[in-house]
């Protein structure tokens, strides 16, 4: 090991004298004193360690020094060389240890959700713009993490070194559930005095379980993208992500300018945690869960289904007090199939879920209302005691009307509970109104 580093049996001398030789030199000896001596002052080439990490070709990235050494020698030479290279390599495989894996850190510096976007309870998806910084604390000062190369690096004998560049490190990062491949808008090492910042900017289509559905339209939902590096903690070159909550202070795109603002408001806060991920519990990958919090607005879907779907029930309600010899069974009927066709051409606007919603419940007992109606109407067409038939009509007409008033006055309550008051939190709408987490 002394020999290859510090080279003092005059290692690299012989190498060059056996290419001088191979290549058909007269004094292979001088010419080979003469090259030592060129090779240090020229390419600061000193020992045989550096001339055969120099030239080995399994290094790409010293690709700079072989093209230095190319225009040094001539190509006939550098054959010679690389053809004694070749067999001293598995002696070197022997005398060189391999280098320890080591874990690194990266430190989370800044995080941005610049935008937010297509937020879709039907799919289970959003689409988000983000920045993420993460840095190598003087990692500048780490020869293997500086260097520029993407490829997982090996040492002049092919065998990796498990020291990756930051670059490399870059190249792993990931954000899981996306529903498309990613566009990257940056991704990039930049140096930051003693430390190694990496910067990755992307836009995508992520898959979100919407949670709380069951109070659709007064819904608050948690939007999650979860950030990855895929370097296994049980793997050869594990990381670290460090979360300093003091140091890192989430920029969210603010509510004038988030693209859905017509129908959620968006929380100014943005909850960090990390988590691991991976298929199996044997091998796991480190990852930041990255949550933004939004608070649907109610109006479209209360103005566009609850209301007719209200107007309608308070019809059936109504037509009970027309006489049965009327066409009062032929607009029950009426109603019924329009409320029926209303349910079916809002359904595209309602999630698809095995549950029922609160708007869901609200419309299915409008419709029931409608239905109770009509089958009274149609019993009682056929009584011939007329006595009876006004009875079965004012209990109808009761216990329908106050199934509708007690429904619509539950509906007014959840909106007051679950929007006005909760308007009063405002998600940091007006710069005046407090920011609180929902």
């Amino acid at each position: 090991m002394e020999q290859l580093e510090g080279d003092s049996g005059g290692l690299i001398e012989r190498l060059l004298t056996n290419a001088f030789a191979r290549a058909g030199s007269q004094n292979a000896s001088a010419a080979a004193a003469s090259c030592k001596a060129a090779l240090a002052d020229g390419l600061h080439i000193f020992t045989a360690l550096q001339l055969v990490g120099a030239i080995n070709k399994a290094q790409p990235a010293d690709s700079r020094k072989l093209v230095e050494i190319r225009s040094f020698l001539k190509e006939h030479l550098l054959e010679a060389l690389q053809a004694e290279v070749d067999l001293l390599l598995p002696s070197m495989s022997r005398l060189l240890p391999a280098l320890p894996k080591r874990r690194v850190e990266l430190h989370i510096s800044r995080l941005d959700v610049l935008q937010v976007s297509k937020i879709d309870q039907k799919s289970q998806s959003f689409e988000v713009e983000l920045f993420l910084q993460g840095t190598f604390i003087n990692g500048n000062h780490d020869e293997a993490l500086r260097s520029g190369a993407e490829a997982f690096p090996v040492d002049v004998c092919g065998r990796p070194t498990f020291r990756p560049s930051a670059k490399w490190f870059l190249t792993q990062s990931d954000f899981t559930t996306a529903m498309r491949p990613l566009q990257t808008r940056m991704s990039s090492v930049v140096k930051s005095g003693s430390d190694l910042q990496l910067n990755k900017k992307i836009v995508g289509e992520f898959y979100n379980e919407f949670d709380g559905l069951l109070d659709f339209p007064f819904d608050a939902q948690t939007l999650t993208v979860t950030f990855v590096i895929n370097c296994a903690n049980e793997g050869s070159t594990p990381v670290d992500i460090i979360l300093d909550p003091s140091k890192v202070r989430p920029f969210v795109v603010s509510q004038e300018d988030f693209a859905d603002r017509n129908e959620w408001d968006i929380a100014q806060d943005v909850g960090l945690q990390l988590i691991t991920v991976g298929a199996s519990s044997e091998r796991r990958f480190p990852a930041l869960a990255i949550s933004v919090n939004v608070r649907r607005h109610p109006f479209f879907y209360l103005v566009n289904i609850a209301l007719p779907a209200g107007l309608f029930a308070l019809l059936a309600v109504i037509i009970v007090l027309l006489p049965v010899e009327s066409e009062r069974i032929h607009y029950l009927l009426t109603l019924l199939f329009t409320s029926i066709a209303h349910k079916l051409s809002i359904s595209e606007n309602m999630p698809t879920i095995t549950y029922f919603t609160l708007l869901d419940t609200y419309c299915v007992t409008c419709t029931m209302i409608i239905m109770v109606n009509s089958l009274e109407t149609a019993i009682i067409g056929h009584a011939e005691d007329e006595s009876k038939v006004v009875i079965f009509d004012q209990i109808c007409f009761a216990l329908t009307g106050v199934a509708w008033l007690i429904v619509n006055v539950a509906l007014a309550y959840m909106v007051w509970l679950k929007y006005v008051r909760g308007a009063q939190i405002n998600l940091g709408r007006r710069a005046a109104a407090p920011a609180v987490q929902l």
